[in-house]
């Protein structure tokens, strides 16, 4: 029996063994290997309080603050996901924290064992670095991590280039993989009339989202109701009249909460940091070019700041799409 072991940033191993999922999508192919030919094993960080895993901490800290590597080997690397990992055939790391965090310990493994390792990417390339003098050792440090892969699966064309160009000598690694959608959970299954929708929907929880930009956006907008569901502290702590925070008192929104948002929002807006941002904007570019689910859709690269030079611009948009939507 082949034993696959996936990897993910959090809050998927329960939901999966509990079988309390609707959507596929961010379970990337997990749901496909359940059956009796595979035996399924789940990674997630846990706290490590112990000498090892501070000592663990230290490390991590110089490679988020010196190297911009999201690397938290304190959460991942410990006895039990050794042994998980040292029995796996196959490993599959849904984005770039799991995989830098464990890269270091899969060095070691392959060592011993021939482990096929594949990589789900959505920003690995496109880190806005601290310090840019450091930037040959920025992607030495990479390129060293990518050894330990099969292959590493891009998410977006965009920084699957940048990435051919930067390691071309590991080129053959790297194949362009677009964001499945489930489209059998996110189609709409009654009709809703767009015009009668008038609230504007920010969903994420990510390091690439520009939420100071989007409390200002609210905050200079009041007269749009804005809808935020995300667990950053920064939003929740706020309390402005025209926004409600759904998740604010539950962690978690079941799919079919999340959905429900979607279906009567009239806007998804994203304000972004420079970055490729392939993930969010694979995933709602899809559903909009189906058509499975009719809202307009906004999609703003704030950190370029080109097409909003002042609130007065988006203001003006906003009036224009609601009169006509």
């Amino acid at each position: 029996m082949i034993n696959i072991t996936y990897v993910y940033a959090g809050n998927r191993k329960l939901k999966f063994e509990n079988k309390n999922f609707e959507s596929k999508d961010f379970f990337y192919g997990l749901t496909f290997f359940d059956n009796k030919n595979f035996n399924l094993n789940i990674i997630e960080p846990i706290e490590n309080n112990s000498i090892a895993g501070k000592a663990l901490g230290f490390i991590d800290m110089f490679f988020k603050k010196v190297l911009n590597l999201p690397v938290y080997t304190r959460e991942f690397i410990n006895t039990k996901n050794i042994k998980t990992l040292f029995k796996s055939d196959k490993v599959i790391l849904v984005n770039e924290t799991t995989f830098c965090s464990l890269a270091p310990l899969l060095l070691c493994l392959k060592l011993f064992k021939n482990i096929e390792v594949y990589v789900f990417v959505m920003g690995l390339y496109s880190k806005k670095l601290r310090f840019p003098s450091l930037e040959k050792l920025h992607f030495l440090i990479i390129k060293l991590f990518v050894f330990t892969t099969t292959n590493i699966l891009f998410l977006g064309k965009g920084e699957y280039h940048k990435a051919n160009s930067t390691h071309k000598s590991i080129s053959s690694k790297f194949i362009l993989f677009p964001f499945y959608i489930d489209f059998s959970f996110w189609k709409s299954n009654y009709n809703i009339d767009i015009k009668k929708r008038n609230k504007i929907l920010f969903v994420g929880n990510d390091g690439n989202r520009d939420y100071e930009l989007f409390l200002e956006i609210v905050k200079n907008l009041k007269n749009y109701q804005f809808v935020a569901i995300t667990n950053n502290p920064l939003i929740l702590n706020n309390k402005l009249p025209n926004l409600e925070l759904p998740n604010k008192y539950k962690t978690n929104l079941s799919d079919k909460e999340l959905k429900n948002y979607y279906l009567n929002c009239k806007f998804v807006i994203l304000p972004l940091k420079n970055s490729f941002n392939l993930l969010v904007k694979a995933y709602l570019y899809k559903l909009w070019l189906a058509k499975e689910l009719s809202y307009c859709l906004i999609l703003m690269d704030f950190g370029m700041k080109l097409f909003l030079k002042t609130m007065k611009t988006l203001n003006l948009f906003l009036k224009i799409m609601f009169l006509v939507g």
